[in-house]
């Protein structure tokens, strides 16, 4: 997931325009890819090549170019005129990444929808793995695959092993996804009606904990045997280690300011999606416990959150007030200099 710029959001985003699912009626594709991307020229065409080359080919991909400033248009513009399945929209202004998520969403026209980044690959076999999965059982909300890491040369670096995400208990998935992971499966090919149905992504660094644990708590989560989601890690992408929590707000919404305690923000949307959850009364009760150990698990991080948004406000403060008591001057002698 990368991106961020700091220009003024346009509220219609071009996506928004664009036929939703069914609209079409028979040429509607079975899949639509969601390709969200900012500024990704480096490793953009291996991913629509990824996708391209699949098995399963009754799908399209909608590219939504978020204002990049490097050759992401160009390549954007390329893959549409060389194959029909390919559409490339071009937001005016950056979005921010949640905003240019949900306009690929938006456009989709397919039964089943996934997001892909613009970073990472699957191998050839994933799209028809995935789709054989739904197709079989509707009480599957999203079928991914094995998660491995790779670094920038394609080479596999790690292997995620997989959660207890396929049980037919939600409180049990609930807790799995609750656990300590790295959300990946997110990048599953998911049910869109059901997709449509939760609240957009929000701007805190986590949204797609959310996501997944609202698809989790109206279905199971499969894996397609014998395939991969090979996550791409590398030095520039945003959910990195280098950048502090007020960035990855800010590259989720431009319009906010950074400021903010998202950890508290992800505690309520979580909570939010078991309220609206189409589950019995016990299943809720279990569920709001799992809760509660999850905030007690993450109190310090919380804790943490309102330390630095202390710190952050004083700081804020006192360049405020140190602009305002400079003597007169001495800031003339300054700008003399």
């Amino acid at each position: 997931m990368t991106e961020i710029a700091s220009v003024e959001v346009d509220e219609s985003p071009a996506a928004a325009a664009e036929p939703a699912a069914g609209q079409d009626g028979p040429s509607a594709p079975k899949v639509t890819i969601g390709l969200p991307v900012y500024n990704g020229e480096k490793y953009l065409p291996v991913a629509i090549e990824s996708i391209l080359t699949q098995d399963f080919a009754d799908f399209e991909i909608v590219i939504s170019d978020n204002a990049s400033t490097d050759a992401t248009e160009q390549i954007g513009r390329a893959a549409a005129a060389d194959d029909p399945r390919v559409r490339y929209i071009r937001q005016p202004v950056n979005l921010g990444m949640s905003r240019n998520y949900h306009a690929v969403l938006a456009a989709a026209r397919g039964q089943y929808f996934r997001w892909a980044a613009a970073d990472d690959e699957v191998t050839a076999g994933y799209l028809a793995g995935c789709v054989a999965a739904l197709d079989a059982d509707p009480d599957v909300a999203l079928a991914h695959a094995q998660v491995v890491d790779m670094d920038e040369n394609g080479v596999i670096t790690h292997e995620h092993p997989p959660l207890d995400v396929d049980n037919p208990d939600p409180v049990r998935r609930l807790r799995a996804l609750l656990g300590v992971h790295e959300s990946s499966d997110h990048y599953g090919l998911i049910r869109t009606e059901v997709l449509r149905s939760l609240p957009p992504l929000g701007s805190h660094p986590e949204p797609d904990r959310v996501i997944l644990v609202g698809l989790g708590l109206r279905g199971r989560i499969v894996h397609a045997p014998g395939e991969q989601f090979r996550r791409r890690v590398h030095s520039t992408q945003t959910s990195g280690p280098g950048h502090r929590t007020s960035a990855k707000v800010r590259i989720h919404d431009p319009r906010r300011s950074g400021l903010g305690l998202p950890a508290f923000e992800l505690g309520r949307d979580l909570l939010r999606e078991i309220h609206n959850a189409p589950l019995t009364r016990r299943q809720k009760r279990a569920c709001y416990l799992a809760m509660w150990g999850w905030f007690r698990l993450n109190y310090m991080k919380m804790a943490r959150n309102v330390a630095r948004l202390v710190i952050e406000l004083a700081e804020t403060a006192g360049r405020g007030l140190g602009r305002l008591f400079r003597r007169p001057g001495k800031a003339a002698a300054k700008a003399g200099a």
